[in-house]
């Protein structure tokens, strides 16, 4: 049975563009129901993934939530804003460094406990699993970094009783998926706290994820819809400007985070790309002999830099965070890194109508993938 995946990668407060990029799926498809199979999701998009988990029946409806939820975000429903608090986060890193003691999660700024409700608020856990298990869902995962084995782990609940996998740094977990998952996937590094799934502590998911499709591969995809977080670079090979400032922390921080999140997503559909070509040369009585098989990919990545659309937003930032952002480097080098952290309404607001807008400019590639226009899902009806 052939099944859809939809891939949810990371990116902070980029992801909203994925919002917008769903709301358009939404109005295109006029799905009743989530209309994909397998919701595998990293980071911030696993934020994302988890309320499409959640309301799986009514896929108008869990898009609806999600819209509101990005569209009313503050960076104070992410990690703790008040001078207090990020004055204690430097004291004790300061501290930690120079007395060499413990500290729970890790070396972090920026602390996360206002995402732990936001997600307590907003998701119910245990209608996510039920979802799964009344085949709503035949699989969700959840990509984390485990910082102790120094390696990726894929947790997933699945309606197919498959075998966990383990490949070079990369494993999986079958289990119900709760809100640790969540935070541990979306713990951007030395920004946010490490989470403790027993026994071992867990980051970022990005961070190690060298086959970002992997795991909706292994769980039964056949085809892909990813929606990524950054613009795909021009083909056209242009001399960029040489800049006469130094280069800030901010600026490798900001290259390392799109490194993170975009770089080996991008090689990996290069890499199916190629798979799929060489399978062409194949008979059919050896494809179906051969582990490998084609796998179709959509891929939607914004049509414009979104690390651009930040600039005159850091206004918007608690003033000592502001600050801080400001000692990494010049607004200019800072851009990049500020689009991961930037969680206020009026930037999402912006990549939500953005990934809509992209969206909709690919609604034929969007029908084909949904095979709407040979029998499948309802058609849109202003097509």
């Amino acid at each position: 049975m052939k099944k859809k995946a939809i891939y949810l990668s990371g990116g902070g407060a980029r992801s909203a563009y994925q919002v917008g990029v769903l709301k358009a799926i939404c109005d295109i498809t006029q799905s009743k129901k989530v209309p994909i199979d397998i919701l595998s999701s990293v980071s911030a998009g696993a934020i994302n993934a988890s309320l499409l988990a959640m309301h799986a029946s009514d896929f108008k409806f869990a898009v609806s939530k999600l819209v509101d939820l990005w569209s009313s975000l503050r960076c104070s429903n992410i990690f703790k804003t008040s001078n207090f608090s990020l004055i204690a986060s430097v004291i004790r890193n300061l501290s930690s460094m120079m007395f060499h003691y413990k500290t729970k999660g890790g070396s972090y700024l920026l602390d996360t406990a206002p995402l732990k409700t936001l997600l307590d608020t907003h998701s119910d856990f245990k209608k996510i699993n039920a979802n799964i298990e009344q085949g709503l869902l035949s699989a969700f995962e959840v990509a984390a970094t485990c910082y102790d084995l120094s390696e990726n782990t894929s947790f997933f609940k699945s309606t197919t009783s498959m075998p966990c996998w383990k490949r070079t740094r990369h494993s999986a977990c079958s289990t119900d998926i709760n809100c640790q998952h969540i935070l541990a996937s979306a713990a951007i590094p030395l920004f946010f706290p490490a989470i403790k799934i027993d026994p071992w502590h867990y980051g970022d998911g990005g961070t190690r994820l060298t086959a970002p499709l992997r795991a909706s591969i292994k769980l039964g995809a056949d085809r892909i819809f990813v929606i990524g977080t950054r613009k795909k670079p021009s083909e056209e090979t242009a001399i960029p400007t040489a800049s006469s400032d130094d280069i800030s922390f901010a600026k490798v921080l900001g290259n390392m985070l799109n490194a993170i999140f975009s770089d080996n997503l991008d090689r990996d559909i290069e890499l199916l790309t190629k798979i799929n070509y060489s399978l062409q040369f194949i008979s059919s009585e050896k494809q179906t002999e051969s582990k490998w098989k084609p796998i179709h990919v959509l891929y939607i990545t914004p049509s414009v830099d979104l690390a651009e659309l930040t600039q005159g937003k850091e206004k918007t930032l608690p003033i000592l965070l502001r600050y801080l952002m400001g000692a990494f480097g010049s607004k200019e080098q800072s851009r990049d890194l500020l689009s991961f952290l930037l969680f206020e309404s009026d930037y999402c607001k912006t990549l939500i109508d953005i990934g809509y807008q992209d969206a909709i400019a690919q609604k034929n590639d969007i029908k084909d993938f949904f095979e709407m226009n040979r029998g499948g899902l309802s058609n849109d009806p202003s097509a």
